[in-house]
């Protein structure tokens, strides 16, 4: 192992990772929010090879609604400028999640200098996009995903939907667009490949062509016709990919409807290169290190540890078991009893809450709550609303072992509400 060489460190977190500041969502100071399930791994491994937070490691946490333009100009810049200020013998190491290496990217592209960074770092990034996104712009709706990062993104345009009162669907799609910009930085480039298609009489797929294409990623476009640039700014190049869990790479579109100039979003085409949310080739950079490893999108992060202990000369585990979620988000000042059928799972009140399970809560604009419960036992549930003071609840449950997405709508016909009204779910374990 070569010796490690402590370069100050930014890690970008990926889309809807940071939480709090002046975001719309957020109150009190910046942090990862629920995504912290995601990112507590990286950062103590990165603290077991010597780093410290706000000494030599460094958050560049942003508001993930905006455009990257908006992200690089507002959060990663002011930041890479103070660290620099701080160390201004020493090149930098950028560490990125996901929509976090296009961050990096646009700055680095764009407005970098020789030499100041010495590694960037890019885990699960689609450095040609994502029909995932291209998904959400076409429909105004999100691709369910059974995965921690997939109810985080649900949890998240939920609360977005609520708080701005734009309901979800293309119906709306011109009100999403302008609340949501970033998404459209993540849509595939033309370079990505193929991935609209509609079938031939055989069931077959057939590739669009790209002038029939309703949407397009000229941001990401100009970053990868330039990509070159970004090897004369930066010494190392890494891009870790993961792969071997079923990816949509393209989406099949109605036939008729494409005809008459619709896009309708029909079925899916799948690979399994790819991390279940970005595919391999996406994630790929030409001239960079790329890495491929097996894992999904949120896991890469801890799955690298290894990957980026060879890159740094230490050594790294990725011993952090993949845990399981239940994620609560509803509207305000409820007290509620959480149970199976076996056992007490939590006892929640605004100002009071009773379990012996770990869980992150974190409060947000329009007095909505959400509370993500690690590990929760499985089987029937019970949910009973014992009080609440306002005249309606909103609520999504959603997390692993839950068939469906379940939202809920509680009426009150008057103020305080000393109630009987229960919601019923399972949480099984093959799901």
């Amino acid at each position: 192992m070569k010796e490690l060489k402590k370069n100050p460190i930014i890690f970008v977190p990926g889309l809807m990772g940071s939480f709090g500041g002046e975001m719309l969502l957020g109150r009190g100071p910046w942090t990862f929010g629920v995504a912290n399930l995601i990112y507590k791994p990286l950062i103590k491994g990165l603290e077991d090879m010597g780093y410290r937070r706000d000494e030599n490691l460094f958050i560049c946490y942003y508001d993930w609604r905006k455009s990257i333009e908006d992200i690089v100009e507002e959060y990663f810049k002011p930041l890479l400028l103070e660290v620099r200020k701080k160390f201004p013998q020493q090149p930098l190491d950028v560490i990125c999640h996901s929509m976090g290496g296009i961050v990096a990217r646009g700055y680095l592209q764009r407005e970098g200098k020789e030499g100041e960074i010495e590694r960037l770092i890019m885990l699960g990034t689609p450095n040609k996009g994502a029909v995932y996104a291209y998904y959400f712009w076409s429909t105004g709706r999100l691709i369910k995903t059974k995965s921690l990062n997939g109810y985080i993104y649900r949890g998240y345009i939920w609360l977005l939907s609520k708080i701005l009162n734009i309901p979800m669907g293309a119906d709306h799609i011109e009100d999403l667009h302008n609340a949501f910009p970033a998404m459209k930085s993540l849509l595939p480039s033309s370079d990505y490949g193929d991935f609209l298609f509609y079938h031939d009489e055989y069931k077959k797929p057939v590739p669009i062509s790209r002038r029939y294409i309703k949407y397009h990623n000229h941001y990401l476009d100009q970053l990868n016709d330039s990509y070159k640039g970004l090897f004369n700014i930066t010494k190392e190049v890494y891009s870790i990919a993961g792969t071997e869990f079923e990816t949509k790479e393209g989406l099949i579109l109605d036939r008729k409807k494409l005809a008459l100039g619709q896009e309708y979003i029909i079925d899916f085409v799948y690979t399994l290169e790819g991390d279940g949310t970005v595919t391999q080739g996406s994630a790929e950079l030409n001239y960079s290190s790329n890495i491929n490893i097996i894992s999904n999108h949120h896991n890469i992060v801890k799955d690298s540890l290894p990957e980026l202990g060879k890159i740094y000369g230490v050594e790294l585990d990725a011993d952090t078991p993949d845990l399981a979620t239940l994620h609560i988000i509803f509207s305000g000042d409820l007290h509620f009893l959480l149970e199976t059928e076996e056992e007490f799972v939590m006892d929640y009140s605004k100002n009071r809450i009773i379990t012996n399970k770990y869980y992150i809560q974190q409060f947000h604009d329009s007095d909505y709550t959400w509370l993500a419960i690690v590990e929760p036992p499985k089987g029937e549930y019970l949910l009973k609303f014992k009080s609440f003071k306002q005249q309606s609840c909103k609520m999504l449950i959603l997390g692993d072992g839950l068939e469906e997405d379940i939202e809920e709508m509680i009426e009150v016909v008057e103020g305080y509400h000393d109630g009987d009204k229960s919601i019923f779910f399972t949480l099984r374990k093959d799901q």
